[in-house]
């Protein structure tokens, strides 16, 4: 009896402490949110300062990345602008630069517009060679030929020495021309190239057949001036025999730089003539004034022996004045008869240091080899 009392107190005492215990335990339950959101907030918190203070610096690269990209494309948005002004403004050029190229072909399809446009960069080349009308070269020299004829050449470059070099401005431009219209194929390039050619090729043979140099003093062969660096290369591509051809014709085909390079030549030659023409001038001169300096050495060396025999001459009359005249004129004044208070004095002899310079047997010596 006493044995179940005792349990069923202990089991009371337990079931009291277990209550208290689960109602402890329910309090912390309703408790443990309020705890855990303060907590997750406080590591929120520090964990957001801790990302804060990792990302802050990549966030200012980012910004000032973008404020970097935000200028590159303004920069970009102008030069892109300035470059599409310049683009337009080249389109622009090119479309005039073809409408000027198609009339100047148009232009020069004219014989006689081509041939003094020809003539014009004739005379550009000889002055920028340095060579002046009328003094180096003249235009438009007429001569007889062999026929009976008249040849006049475009130009005329004198040379030292009496010599001359005959240049004829040229410029079989028909078929080139036709290379300067758009869409051509290779085939039509190559047939035009080819007439091209064949027209150089007459106007070699039509030149030649003109023989300036029979009726001038020049070489046995005449410039073909071409106004153009392309004019004589793109026959070539069509017949590399032209040069040979011209050779046997006796026709020297010429580019503009191939000209100024002969005429710069020719205007070396004439200052080399120049130079040893002063030379001449002044060894002549020179020559001249050697022989008037002999000439005046010998007046003043006669000069000279005659200033010496005039002392001579002057001290034997002192001399003898001495030993005869005056004597005699003092002895008047000691026996009283003349009278005075001047005496006469002693007329003085003068040196004779004048004779020949040092000089003159040079000279003579010089005279004796000029003559």
């Amino acid at each position: 009896m006493l044995f179940a009392l005792g349990l069923l107190c202990g089991l009371l005492i337990m079931g009291a402490i277990l209550g208290w215990r689960i109602l402890s335990l329910e309090k912390e339950k309703a408790n443990l949110p309020a705890a855990y959101e303060a907590l997750s907030e406080k590591a929120f918190a520090k964990t957001q300062e801790q990302f804060g203070a990792l990302v802050d610096p990549v966030t200012k690269t980012l910004a000032n990345l973008d404020e970097k990209v935000k200028e590159l494309e303004k920069v970009r948005a102008e030069a892109y602008g300035a470059l599409r002004q310049q683009i337009e403004g080249m389109v622009m050029d090119q479309r005039k630069l073809q409408a000027e190229t198609a009339g100047l072909a148009q232009a020069l399809r004219s014989p006689a517009t081509r041939g003094q446009w020809g003539e014009l960069q004739l005379m550009r080349c000889l002055e920028m060679a340095g060579l002046q009308e009328n003094v180096h070269y003249k235009k438009q020299v007429s001569s007889a030929n062999d026929e009976g004829g008249r040849n006049r050449p475009d130009i005329v470059i004198f040379m030292p020495g009496n010599k001359q070099i005959v240049i004829d401005a040229k410029a079989p431009m028909d078929a080139y021309l036709d290379l300067l219209q758009e869409n051509l194929s290779a085939a039509d390039q190559k047939m035009i190239l080819e007439r091209h050619a064949r027209a150089v090729r007459e106007t070699i043979k039509s030149l030649g057949q003109k023989s300036y140099w029979a009726q001038l003093e020049s070489p046995e062969f005449v410039i073909m001036f071409m106004p153009g660096e392309s004019y004589f290369s793109a026959a070539l591509q069509a017949d590399a025999s032209l040069i040979e051809y011209g050779v046997e014709q006796k026709v020297i085909p010429a580019s503009p730089t191939t000209l100024i390079s002969l005429c710069k030549a020719v205007s070396f030659g004439w200052q080399q003539d120049k130079m040893a023409q002063n030379s001449r001038e002044i060894a002549e001169n020179a020559n001249a004034l050697y022989k008037a300096v002999v000439t005046l050495t010998g007046h003043f060396e006669g000069m000279g022996k005659s200033l010496g025999k005039a002392v001579e001459q002057y001290n034997s009359f002192i001399g003898s004045l001495e030993r005869t005249f005056l004597p005699k004129a003092r002895r008047f004044k000691e026996l009283g008869v003349a009278g005075g208070e001047k005496e006469i004095d002693m007329l003085p002899q003068l040196e004779n240091n004048a004779g020949t310079p040092a000089a003159a047997e040079l000279t003579q010596q010089e005279q004796k080899k000029i003559a």
